[in-house]
């Protein structure tokens, strides 16, 4: 967060400046939570899975197995 008073950037945990002391409740009011917490985990143990980067095993001529699971969606919400 950056104060507008003094321009001094400081993590959103604080309510006032570190350097001039300015009030910044009011603006956190308005903003709400930053980060917003997520719904649904962001990344699932599936994504760090080794993934060989030669599929073993296939001989030539043979069509590799390319079924892969969809990718999931992300739904952001936002405030109107």
């Amino acid at each position: 967060m950056k104060c507008p008073k003094c321009g001094y950037v400081f993590s959103e945990e604080y309510t006032q400046c570190l350097r001039c002391g300015n009030s910044m409740t009011l603006i956190l009011e308005v903003l709400g939570h930053f980060p917003r917490p997520a719904n649904e985990p962001f990344l699932s143990i599936d994504d760090f899975e080794e993934k060989p980067s030669i599929q073993e095993g296939i001989s030539i001529g043979e069509e590799p197995n390319t079924e892969e699971k969809p990718p999931k969606e992300i739904d952001f919400k936002f405030p109107e």
